[in-house]
C-alpha cells in the first residue's frame, strides 16, 4: 500500500508537464516563426528533466495515482513525452532496485581481470555523458522487432548461469514480453515515433534546436543516474546516498534526492519522503552536485570497493 499520495497535486503536475512537452515538440516551433528568440523556451524542458523523471518515477512505484490504470495512464503518457515507453523505463528501474550494486547493477565498477580498462572507461564515459538516454530511447523503438528476435537479445543481455542472471532473464521476459506488456511498448514506441517525427518536421531548418533540447535532457538524466550510488559498497541492494540541496530544489525535483530513503522504503510517494528522513533520524551524505561531479573520476575497479558486510 503506498503512504501519502498526492493525488490533486500529481494530476496537477501531470497535466504541467505533458503541457511542456507538448509546448517544445509543437508548440515552440509555430514561435519560432515570429521571433529566433522563443527558442530560449526549450531550456524549460532541460532544466525540468529531473522533476520529469521524478514524476515518471512515481509512477514506475505505483505513487502517482492510487488508481492503477489511472496511475499507468497518465506513466504512459509522460513517458512517451519524455523519450521511453513507460513499460522499458518501469523494467529498467525495478531492475535496479533487484540488482543494486550487484554485478549486473554497477554501472562504474570494472574487472581488469575481464574488461580492458580503456575500452570499459569510453562506454563509461558515454552512457555517463547521455548514453543512458539514448539507450532508453533506443531501446523502446528496438521493441517494433519481431518477438524471436527480441526473446534472443535479452537473453544475450542477461548472459550466464548464475542465480541473478536467470532471475533477471524471467524478469525481462514478465516485463517486457509479456503479451499486453509488449503490445503496450509498441503502442507507445509508435506514438513517440510519431511525436518525434511530427516535432521535426515542424520545426523544419530549425531541427537542430529541437536535437538540443533533448540533448540537454539526455545529459541531465544520464549524470544524475547513478550518482546516488557511484562508489558505494558491492552487493549492498538496499543502498543509496541521501544528497544534500537546499530545501525549495528538493521540492522542486519532488524530493528524489531523498534516495536512501526511497531505496528502503519504494511505496512511499514523493510528498512522504521528508518526513521519513526525519522519522528515521536520516542524514545527508554529500552534496548533490559534488555526488554528479565525483562521478567524472571514471571507472573504479571491483577490488578496489568494499562489500556489503553480512
Amino acid at each position: 500500500m503506498n503512504r501519502g499520495i498526492p493525488r490533486r497535486l500529481n494530476m496537477v503536475l501531470v497535466a504541467a508537464f505533458v503541457a511542456v512537452g507538448l509546448g517544445a515538440f509543437f508548440g515552440v516551433p509555430l514561435l519560432l516563426a515570429r521571433h529566433p528568440a522563443w527558442g530560449l523556451l526549450l531550456l524549460v524542458p532541460v532544466v525540468l528533466t529531473t522533476t520529469n523523471w521524478a514524476l515518471i518515477h512515481e509512477g514506475i512505484h505505483g505513487a502517482l495515482h492510487p488508481d492503477r490504470r489511472v496511475n499507468e495512464l497518465q506513466a504512459r503518457i509522460l513517458g512517451v513525452l519524455f523519450g521511453g515507453a513507460f513499460q522499458v523505463l518501469r523494467f529498467g528501474h525495478l531492475h535496479h532496485h533487484l540488482f543494486n550494486r550487484t554485478a549486473l547493477d554497477r554501472t562504474e565498477v570494472f574487472d581488469p581481470g575481464r574488461h580492458h580498462r580503456l575500452l570499459f572507461g569510453i562506454g563509461y564515459y558515454l552512457r555517463l555523458n547521455a548514453g543512458l538516454y539514448v539507450m532508453e530511447l533506443l531501446g523502446t523503438l528496438l521493441f517494433l522487432l519481431p518477438r524471436r528476435l527480441l526473446a534472443t537479445a535479452l537473453g544475450r543481455f542477461f548472459p550466464g548461469d548464475t542465480a541473478d542472471a536467470r532471475k533477471a532473464r524471467q524478469f525481462a521476459r514478465h516485463h517486457l514480453l509479456e503479451p499486453a506488456a509488449l503490445r503496450a511498448i509498441r503502442t507507445d514506441a509508435l506514438v513517440m515515433l510519431g511525436v518525434l517525427a511530427g516535432a521535426f518536421l515542424l520545426y523544419g531548418e530549425q531541427g537542430h534546436l529541437l536535437l538540443l533540447m533533448l540533448l540537454g535532457r539526455a545529459l541531465v538524466v544520464s549524470a544524475v543516474d547513478n550518482s546516488f550510488h557511484y562508489g558505494t559498497a558491492l552487493d549492498d541492494v538496499g543502498y543509496a546516498r541521501n544528497l544534500r540541496l537546499p530545501r525549495p530544489l528538493e521540492r522542486f525535483i519532488l524530493n528524489f534526492n531523498l534516495h536512501r530513503v526511497h531505496h528502503r522504503q519504494a511505496a512511499l510517494s514523493w510528498h512522504a519522503l521528508p518526513g521519513a528522513f526525519t522519522r528515521q533520524a536520516e542524514r545527508y551524505d554529500a552534496g548533490f552536485a559534488a555526488a554528479v561531479a565525483r562521478q567524472y573520476r571514471g571507472p573504479i575497479a571491483v577490488n578496489a570497493l568494499p562489500r556489503a558486510e553480512g
